[in-house]
């Protein structure tokens, strides 16, 4: 284990209750409850001179869990189906996800533009980014792959990704449980595979277990967050970076996200010790890390996820979305307005030079909504 980058000098361990309902469906098996609308905090850091209305995006229905645009297309992921190369203004094909994902509406899938990654109770499913067909699909059994397999890593759609695919689909981690002579150990083990698209054909060309010794305590994965270059794993409240080549690193004894801009990364933690949001700012392997700047954290800022619109840092969680500014060693955080958004933002686009889109959870009733870069950004 590599010393930690950050400073910090004792560890604080964010336990989240969230109290969810999902309204009955005919799936079996147990799903969970829906996120509740978010409070909205009545004092932001600053606040938005105006409010704006966003516009529902009407060809998406269901509660939304992901979305990314890559190569000029539009993919989402909903509740129940997989929208590939989407249009935002008529209707789409889309591809139920029931037949390949255990425990449907519980589990939140990263995105790339090539490979799209599954996972039933016992195998990882991995297939061409659009084509659910079993005819087109790799299964990976995981019980032949370490034979001290017990389960995978339960990580459910309001903490996190459940496995890891970096954006070019090159790269999969997917966590899980292992045993010995006949006991749970104590931590989380990796499924590491290298992988490409050739010729319209699904390859795995390495695969690799990461065993790393991290605590002397049991310990759970409670997200995977996915990066072109590296992974970054929440494990009881530590962040730790997982390279392609295995090494597993210490970020920080606190939660830590990590969001690209051009040939950058910007690593940011919540130093909850503190009550500080730090910026940090690396090469596109995230090594060499180096200060940027920090700002006070607040509840506005907990946990939140980040992209990139128009070379501006954006941060959004629950239904709050901030501009996050770096300059001449500064963090500065602006609230943005968030007009009609009622419910919890799990994924922003960019689309295009002028348009950005949001897809939102909101026990059934989310969806995706449009806004135009101007009216998010020049407030």
């Amino acid at each position: 284990m590599k010393k930690s980058f950050f400073t910090s000098r004792w560890g604080l361990v964010l336990s989240l209750g969230v109290l969810l309902s999902y309204s009955c469906s005919d799936d079996p098996e147990p799903t969970p409850p829906p996120v509740n609308e978010p409070p909205v905090n009545e004092e932001p850091t600053t606040p938005p001179t105006s409010n704006v209305n966003w516009n529902r995006v009407s060809v998406f229905s269901e509660d939304m869990y992901n979305s990314t645009y890559l190569d000029g297309k539009f993919t989402a992921l909903g509740r129940n189906f997989l929208y590939y190369d989407a249009s935002l203004e008529t209707e789409n094909e889309r591809q139920f996800l029931g037949d390949y994902l255990t425990r449907l509406g519980r589990y939140k899938l990263p995105l790339s533009d090539k490979i799209f990654v599954s996972r039933t109770e016992l195998d990882v499913l991995i297939f061409p980014m659009g084509e659910l067909d079993p005819s087109k699909q790799i299964t990976l059994r995981l019980s032949e792959i370490d034979p001290a397999f017990k389960a995978f890593e339960d990580i459910q759609f309001w903490q996190g990704d459940v496995l890891g695919v970096n954006k070019s689909g090159t790269a999969v981690l997917v966590p899980y449980r292992t045993i010995k002579d006949g006991l749970s150990v104590n931590n989380p083990s990796f499924l590491l595979l290298k992988t490409d698209l050739e010729d319209g054909v699904v390859v795995v060309k390495d695969t690799l277990i990461v065993d790393e010794n991290i605590r002397d305590f049991y310990v759970e994965a409670s997200a995977v967050s996915s990066n072109e270059n590296f992974f970054i794993v929440n494990i009881e409240g530590r962040s730790y970076l997982i390279d392609h080549d295995g090494n597993v690193e210490e970020l920080s004894e606190h939660r830590v996200v990590a969001v690209e801009k051009g040939n950058q990364v910007f690593f940011i933690e919540e130093d909850r010790r503190r009550d500080k949001l730090v910026v940090y700012v690396s090469g596109p392997e995230g090594k060499n890390r180096n200060l940027v700047g920090e700002t006070d954290l607040n509840e506005d800022l907990i946990r939140a996820d980040y992209t990139v619109v128009r070379d501006q840092l954006v941060g959004f969680e629950g239904n709050k979305i901030f501009k996050l500014t770096t300059a001449n060693n500064q963090v500065r955080v602006d609230m943005l307005p968030n007009g009609s958004v009622a419910g919890a933002i799990s994924s922003m686009n960019q689309i295009g030079e002028d348009k950005v889109v949001i897809t939102i959870i909101r026990q059934g009733q989310g969806g995706a909504f449009s806004l135009s870069v101007n009216s998010l950004l020049d407030q």
